[in-house]
């Protein structure tokens, strides 16, 4: 007999599967007996309630039937002190918002559009507050919004997950002060922040390492299909489900098994969580202080530069926004032409730009040093922006 190490639960139609150990048991439940089973049980808690003087008031609870069935099943009513019970089609429950359909649209939505309150605020607020300033309140108020229990919806669809992944963008663009001309993944290296898919999958793997480990109660470690050999080597911590559907494919189980099974082998046994979560943000590293420096006009003409999203011909070219890329002095206007030798400019190159130290070059002016102090590259930066301010070319 095969044996089988977790609990499954599926309720398709009426039949109920469950197994234990040693076997599989199936069982046919119409409506009406589990109608009458939940009554039965209501019942007996407003018996229990009567004894113990406590009242239930039978206009507060709600029934939802979940089924993703096109023509829904009909049920029979349910009762508490003789009054129905309403059915309804959407319910909210710890926060997240349920549906009758087994879908995230409602609660997604409803999330976007919190989000999207509280992105308009920061919006106000771009040119007043300094970057750090935005970046702080873009992590405390906005994104744990968007990534509540995230692990549990991330199999909604990819046209809800690119809406979601647009609220962070916007906030990407706010905080750094660039435009959308700017390149996303160019934008989010530059403030080392993932895109909110990354983190999502990131939040699976670390709760599946705490069912791993034995960190979470026991009906979420139960949950965790037997280890099996994979190919020619049996891997610690390696295991796979399978999937009939999409649907489950992309539910949390296969996915985080998918990644897990992924992840180097040491990564997948590190010792304790903390060094987990280090492992698994190794590549991401810290934007540069240097980037929140200076006043919140001159931070972000000199990030639209160092991100290619600048006012200048050769930036708005590119992206085919006007016909030629040369300066008004015949050359193309590029960013090292705008900071380098441009004759419009010599003489505010001259007054910031002269006694720098370090070559000029465009890389040394937009970006932080490691072979100079944290003055010296301070003073860079500030001289850099000072210019930029000066020349009233990229207003």
């Amino acid at each position: 007999m095969t044996y089988i190490n977790d609990i499954v639960t599926r309720i398709d139609s009426n039949i109920r599967i469950f197994a234990d150990d040693t076997s599989l048991y199936i069982s046919v439940e119409t409506p009406e007996v589990a109608a009458s089973k939940l009554n039965h049980d209501l019942q007996q808690v407003h018996e229990w309630s009567k004894s113990w003087l406590v009242t239930f008031n039978p206009a507060k609870p709600e029934s939802m039937i979940f089924s993703k069935k096109t023509k829904k099943p009909d049920h029979p009513p349910l009762y508490l002190n003789g009054v129905p019970i309403t059915q309804v089609k959407i319910h909210k429950h710890l926060g997240l918002t349920l549906s009758d359909d087994a879908k995230w649209d409602t609660h997604i939505s409803l999330v976007i559009q919190k989000a999207w309150k509280r992105i308009g605020i920061m919006r106000s607020l771009k040119f007043f507050l300094s970057r750090s300033s935005l970046e702080k309140m873009y992590i405390s108020f906005v994104r744990p919004i968007i990534e509540y229990s995230n692990v549990v919806w991330d199999n909604c669809s990819n046209f809800l997950k690119i809406e979601i992944e647009l609220i962070h963008h916007e906030a990407a663009r706010i905080v750094s002060g660039a435009t959308k001309l700017c390149n996303i993944n160019k934008l989010l290296n530059d403030l080392k922040w993932d895109s909110l898919e990354k983190r999502r999958q990131n939040h699976k793997l670390i709760l599946f390492y705490k069912m791993q480990n034995n960190l979470t109660p026991s009906y979420l470690t139960d949950l965790l299909p037997s280890n099996n050999a994979v190919g020619a080597y049996n891997l610690r911590n390696t295991r796979s489900v399978n999937a009939r559907t999409e649907s489950y494919r992309s539910s949390f189980l296969p996915s985080t098994i998918r990644a897990w099974n992924a992840l180097p082998q040491p990564t997948r046994e590190s010792s304790s969580i903390a060094i987990f979560k280090h492992r698994l943000n190794i590549n991401l590293g810290k934007s540069s202080p240097l980037f929140n420096i200076g006043s919140r006009r001159g931070q972000i003409l000199h990030t639209r530069l160092r991100l290619d999203c600048s006012s200048l011909n050769y930036d708005l070219h590119r992206k085919s926004i006007i016909q030629s890329p040369h300066c008004m002095c015949g050359e193309s206007e590029s960013v090292q032409h705008f900071l380098l030798s441009c004759p419009r400019y010599d003489a505010l190159r001259q007054r910031f730009l002269q006694n720098l130290p370090c070559p000029l070059t465009p890389n040394n002016l937009l970006y932080d040093k490691e072979n100079l102090t944290r003055t010296q590259n301070e003073r860079i930066f500030l001289n850099v922006q000072s210019y930029i301010v000066a020349t009233k070319r990229l207003n």
